[in-house]
């Protein structure tokens, strides 16, 4: 009975939020069932959400860029969990949001992670080039660190902070005398996304 009522009010979720839901990105549907998720009593709603995102993340990690990086993988297996996860939803009490908001989180540091890594395939030009969206998953990963152990995170924080320095200058359009100052920036930025990537490979199986 308790799982026809959640199947009833998980039908009526996607009818209300489904238009909304398909205009986002898949970083806001996770952020979104992450904020749900610390409201509580939102269940179906939080279901909805990671049904939506589901296909979406299994996209990504199919992707050529993704396979080749090994984020892919990591990705489908993250997606696994989540899996498991969504029918656990249709009982109240069975899932904590602390262990919801770690698979998110990872999953979050994956896909910035695997980004990033098609971002550096496109050399210290390309880094340069796509300094906006090198911003802006740098800023997935500042705001996922909490699926990470604390020493990890002082690492990657330290990172974060080196790199997201120089992907700014880069933004800026900014060259400096003899363009040394944009040179520099890229040699910074290259050398920190790197390391970021590495270890993010590293810290999630």
């Amino acid at each position: 009975m308790k799982k026809t009522i959640f199947t009833l009010s998980l039908t009526f979720a996607l009818f209300i939020f489904g238009q909304n839901i398909q205009a986002q990105s898949v970083e806001s549907l996770l952020d979104n069932a992450l904020s749900l998720s610390s409201q509580g009593n939102n269940n179906p709603a939080i279901a909805s959400l990671l049904g939506q995102a589901l296909p979406v993340l299994e996209q990504e990690a199919a992707t050529p860029e993704a396979k080749k990086s090994g984020f892919g993988a990591k990705l489908l297996s993250q997606v696994g969990v989540l899996k498991n996860i969504i029918p656990l939803l249709a009982t109240a009490g069975l899932l904590k949001s602390d262990a919801l908001g770690k698979v998110l989180n990872s999953i979050k540091l994956l896909i910035a992670g695997n980004r990033l890594s098609s971002l550096l395939g496109g050399g210290k030009s390309g880094l340069a080039a796509n300094a906006g969206a090198l911003v802006s998953n740098l800023g997935i990963l500042k705001g996922s660190m909490g699926a990470l152990g604390s020493d990890q995170q002082a690492n990657l924080g330290s990172l974060l902070n080196t790199a997201t320095k120089a992907a700014g200058k880069l933004a800026s359009g900014k060259k400096g005398l003899f363009g040394l100052g944009a040179l520099f920036a890229k040699n910074k930025a290259n050398s920190s996304i790197g390391s970021i990537v590495g270890m993010l490979g590293n810290a999630i199986q």
